[in-house]
């Protein structure tokens, strides 16, 4: 836990919340009251939303828009993705789309998931890196240990993409 100096560019988020992001900060010396500190240098926040329905999206439509991916990893109970949409001006829009949990031959399951982008009639334009995570933390009592999470992606270079982790 680090005091933030410096606090530009963090406007409009709720006090006593949690939030993700990538940030850039060095650490400081140890206020007075003994709390560590940090000069934060930059912050961008991670949209990190758990997975719903079609039916709960805007205008129950699953949009897929391409784009194009820098990385994709899981990393403790989230998945994590660098995406590159095309952009201009317009903001776009990122959900994940919940369709269904399997039963696999095996007997472990297997979470089936899609990426909601929106593009929201924006002109390709240059690509504008976009940070998310899945908290599959929201599938605990769902899943298992060794289960499969299945993650689909709609790519400019391939069409549809997966990503399988293992739970």
């Amino acid at each position: 836990s680090l005091e933030i100096l410096n606090r530009e560019g963090l406007d409009g988020l709720t006090p006593d919340s949690i939030y993700r992001s990538v940030s850039i900060y060095e650490p400081k010396e140890s206020a007075d009251e003994g709390q560590a500190t940090a000069l934060l240098y930059s912050c961008q926040l991670i949209i990190a939303v758990k997975p719903v329905t079609v039916d709960k999206l805007p205008e129950a439509t699953a949009k897929t828009d391409p784009l194009d991916i820098q990385s994709v990893w899981k990393s403790g109970n989230y998945i994590n993705l660098i995406l590159l949409p095309m952009a201009k001006e317009k903001s776009h829009i990122f959900h994940f789309i919940d369709e269904g949990i399997s039963d696999n031959g095996d007997g472990s399951r297997t979470l089936h998931l899609t990426l909601y982008h929106n593009q929201n009639g924006d002109y390709e334009a240059f690509t504008r890196k976009s940070y998310l995570s899945i908290p599959l933390w929201a599938y605990e009592g769902q899943l298992t240990q060794g289960d499969k999470v299945v993650l689909r992606i709609n790519t400019y270079e391939k069409g549809f993409v997966s990503y399988e982790f293992i739970y």
